[in-house]
């Protein structure tokens, strides 16, 4: 049993079937394999995909909460069978279930203490978005907030905290007792009372992330430079891999336990879903001389990842790069991240994009031709959307009133350009988006005539509330 924080288990994943039943999947996930002969991890991810419709990306991780949880036991071949434990979990009522799972949580696991404590702390509904950035001075090495959010969720699904409304949160009577059961692991610093460390911390969360764009790239490129080299503290160049790649649009989580990978990065799209683990070699001098490349080559394996990437200041040449060749391992220079963190907050990519990067094994000396490609194109749709915009008020100034088709703007647009410079395609899909009734921009009649219904200025400033309004969804959901 961990007794000490550093040998507590620090990553824990959800299970599938929704945020309050992952008590029942676990239940059932036992069940399946005291049923079945001769179970083996295989199975049971057969039985994840076939119960829940889940994909082989992400099958790989609740097998492995089954397995950390320590309800099956794990024997050669990887063969399972249901641990005493597991038997226990499976044979007892469903309130006594409850108990022993998040007592086993809170007694092996880093975190969970931490999270009940604060819903104590607090006595009131908590928003599962103030979770993070109130318990990120004690846990520095989490940049993302997902391990927050994944424990908030598992102690609401084992009736230690109650939904309240949308994604707020509130403390049970069980969960009353099992925060005096399981106290906090952490002390407050120095004396600092705690709660003007909380709001300090919320406070500089809330500030980041209201940075621009650019001013965000800037520092994650400070911080990544500085890190590569600081050699004392390899966990630094960890957390701000972790945090360039959150930046890019990735679900991160930054593991670091022995035996495992650095950072683990899900692109979660569908059937184009692919994922990554990520190992971080700071060095003093910058550049790193050897390659434990069957190590990263497991970690892989592990976590059932499409690609293993090794991110370094620089990489010495020769037997590094021959060997990251032959096994199938990207080298990635921090200054090319920095230049794909610099290009992403000029032109937002997307998952798809960015998976070009990851495509050849070996050295990446520059981003890919491809990915200046993708930059040029949102750079050409701007352009587009402007010229359009002062062609109707061309248009306009000229007398027309009446509205104009597609193909009538497209011959316009030709001929005040001097000549074909966007397709038909490309102008009927502008057209459009301007029309959709999120921008309105444009009016459409039942005859597909367009008329102008705002300026650029109005436009960009319609742009941007509508982004504002997806963060204050996202934040009330």
């Amino acid at each position: 049993m961990a007794t000490e924080t550093q040998k507590l288990i620090r990553s824990v994943w959800p299970l599938p079937g929704g945020n309050s039943r992952y008590l029942h999947t676990l239940d059932q996930a036992i069940k399946f394999v005291a049923s079945s002969e001769h179970p083996t991890k295989d199975k049971l991810a057969g039985w994840f995909m076939s119960q829940y419709s889940v994909g082989p990306k992400t099958v790989n991780g609740y097998v492995q909460v089954i397995s950390k949880l320590g309800v099956v036991d794990v024997l050669h071949n990887d063969e399972i069978k249901v641990s005493n434990f597991g038997f226990a979990v499976m044979d007892a009522q469903e309130n006594e279930k409850a108990r022993l799972v998040v007592e086993q949580l809170m007694r092996n696991y880093l975190g969970f203490r931490e999270v009940l404590a604060l819903f104590g702390r607090e006595n009131r509904p908590i928003h599962i978005s103030e979770i993070g950035p109130s318990l990120r001075w004690q846990f520095p090495d989490w940049t993302s907030d997902s391990q927050f959010q994944y424990r908030t969720l598992w102690l609401l699904s084992l009736g230690c905290l109650r939904q309240t409304g949308g994604s707020e949160y509130q403390l049970t009577k069980f969960g009353e007792d099992i925060a005096m059961q399981f106290p906090s692991h952490r002390q407050n610093l120095d004396g600092v009372q705690e709660s003007e460390i909380v709001k300090a911390t919320t406070e500089a969360a809330k500030d980041y992330e209201q940075l621009a764009a650019a001013d965000r790239c800037t520092l994650l490129v400070t911080e990544l430079t500085a890190a590569a080299t600081d050699s004392s503290q390899p966990e630094r160049l960890e957390r701000a891999i972790a945090e360039a790649f959150e930046f890019l649009g990735f679900t991160v989580d930054q593991l670091g336990d022995s035996g495992d990978t650095d950072v683990l990065l899900q692109a979660n799209i569908g059937a184009r879903s692919y994922s990554i683990v990520v190992d971080a070699k700071a060095r003093k001098l910058g550049k790193l001389q050897d390659l434990e490349a069957y190590t990263l080559r497991d970690h892989r394996a592990k976590n059932s990842a499409d690609y293993a990437v090794v991110v370094a200041g620089d990489f010495a040449g020769g037997k590094v790069v021959s060997h990251a060749e032959e096994l199938n391992i990207i080298l990635l220079p921090v200054p090319v991240l920095c230049d794909l963190l610099e290009l992403h907050a000029q032109t937002p990519l997307n998952l798809v994009d960015h998976r070009s990067i990851f495509e050849k094994a070996g050295l990446i000396s520059s981003l890919p031709a491809a990915m200046a490609a993708r930059a040029d194109t949102q750079h050409e749709w701007a352009k587009l959307i402007t010229e359009l915009l002062a062609l109707f008020e061309q248009i306009y100034s000229s007398g027309l009133v009446d509205g104009l088709t597609s193909y009538q703007l497209f011959q316009m647009l030709a001929v005040r350009l001097q000549g074909v410079r966007y397709p038909v395609q490309d102008v009927s899909e502008a057209l459009a988006l301007l029309a959709n009734r999120a921008l309105a921009a444009l009016s459409v009649d039942e005859h597909g005539n367009y008329s102008m219904a705002m300026g650029k200025q109005t436009l960009v400033h319609a742009l941007r509330a509508l982004a504002d309004g997806i963060e204050q969804a996202d934040s009330d959901a």
